[in-house]
């Protein structure tokens, strides 16, 4: 067995029989870059080449993949501009981890290249519920947004979700441009990208304590980006855990202004100041 660094992370890798693998970001590869090619050009090149293969696995209902994204609510449409793909089981292009998962191909953002991905489980088993993209010479979560690349420059509202089905969930139920942050809480830089673009915000996080205290640190951050009090507002979910789960069951979704959800919080006398002084 032979060590190399793996072009996609930089970290080490086995070669066996000339094929690799990388014990860190988990891919799987036949050829390193050729010598004149960056290995952010074959990072680009392998996940172009992942996301076409994965998109149509999907298509072709591979395990009953399309059926699963349609029973949950998701719409063709929206599979087709997201480009939504699917891992099967023995897909060499990625590691175990990411087998039997849809995957959700997350985009540059200027929407030139593919940059990550995000993966959901269809089984039932104890893998985590989904996988993403590890940071990488090309990838950097604090950065990103899922969906950041199809909101246009002048958008006049954003919904800011918590994960990839969220996103899509709107998208499928007519709230245009939908985007998410990528497994993590949001970054200021993700709070400034949401600012170059959107003139308000509308945050739809989770319905339980979690989500309701990251509301409150998204808050604090898109009012740092520039976003003044009027320019931001909160989808309340009721009787759902998250907006997902809200369109799938018709449950009511109530967008309050900023001032109108604080007021009835008790962290309210926390954001005061703050209020005042924007």
């Amino acid at each position: 067995m032979k060590f190399e660094p793996c072009p996609m992370c930089g970290r080490p890798s086995a070669k066996v029989n000339g094929a690799y693998h990388c014990f860190f970001c988990g891919r799987d590869w036949e050829n390193q870059p050729e010598p004149t090619q960056s290995k952010s050009t074959f990072l680009y090149q392998q996940n172009e080449k992942i996301k076409a293969q994965a998109h149509k696995n999907l298509l072709n209902n591979l395990d009953g993949s399309l059926d699963y994204c349609l029973r949950r609510g998701i719409k063709m449409g929206t599979i087709l501009e997201w480009q939504l793909g699917y891992i099967p089981d023995q897909f060499s292009l990625m590691p175990v981890n990411w087998w039997k998962r849809i995957l959700f191909p997350i985009m540059s953002n200027d929407g030139s290249k593919v940059i990550a991905f995000g993966g959901r489980k269809t089984t039932v088993d104890d893998r985590a519920k989904y996988m993403n993209s590890p940071n990488g010479p090309t990838y950097k979560k604090s950065e990103s947004l899922y969906g950041y690349s199809l909101v246009p420059e002048d958008a006049e509202k954003v919904y800011l979700c918590e994960g990839y089905v969220d996103v899509l969930s709107m998208d499928s139920s007519g709230f245009a441009y939908p985007v998410a942050s990528l497994g993590t809480s949001l970054t200021a830089d993700q709070a400034l990208l949401i600012r170059k673009k959107a003139q308000q915000v509308v945050i739809c996080y989770d319905n339980d304590e979690a989500g309701q205290k990251n509301t409150l640190r998204a808050i604090d951050l898109l009012m740092k980006a520039g976003f003044k009090t009027p320019e931001i507002n909160v989808l309340v979910v009721s009787d759902a855990k998250d907006v997902d789960e809200a369109l799938q069951h018709g449950c009511t979704l109530c967008e309050k202004s900023l001032l109108r959800y604080l007021s009835e919080r008790e962290e309210y006398e926390l954001f005061v100041n703050a209020l005042i002084n924007n």
